[in-house]
Order: structure tokens, then sequence, then C-alpha cells
């Protein structure tokens, strides 16, 4: 796989934060995120991402549980939520 580098711009005090923080791998955080960010918006990528499937499980349960599915996926309902604030 071929790899690009992106840059951005954040605060000085974020900065700051995270370089306050040597034990984490910024890089990795902020590639993770971005990967599961387009897996989440994309929805057709949904089921490589494990730990996502799990929250998306989890998500589905606690909609049951409090009775408001009616008959859709949590991924069904968030999609619509989107749409409406388009």
């Amino acid at each position: 796989m071929e790899e690009k580098i992106i840059s951005t711009r954040i605060s000085k005090e974020l900065f700051n934060k995270m370089r306050s923080r040597k034990d984490i791998n910024w890089s990795s955080v902020i590639r993770n995120a971005l990967v599961r960010k387009s897996a989440y918006e994309d929805f057709g990528d949904v089921e490589n991402d494990k730990e996502l499937m799990v929250e998306i499980k989890e998500m589905d349960r606690l909609v049951e549980g409090a009775g408001r599915r009616k008959g859709k996926t949590s991924t069904e309902i968030v999609r619509e939520w989107r749409d409406k604030r388009k």
C-alpha cells in the first residue's frame, strides 16, 4: 500500500498538550480516527472495522433496550438523522 502524507493546523495549546504526552503515538491515533471516520461515513466498509462493529452492535443493543428501533438498525437511524440535516 502506498502511503501519503497529510498535514493540518492545530492550536498551540493542543500541540503543547500532545507534546507533553510522549507515551501516545499521535500519528497512530490520528490515522485510526481517519480510518474509522471514513468507514463510518461509507457504511460500505464498516464490516472490515472490528472495533467499529462491536460499537455498532452495542449501540443496536442499547437502542433495542430503549424500544426506539422501529425495525431499523442503528446505522440506518444515524443515516436518516444525517440526511435530515442536509
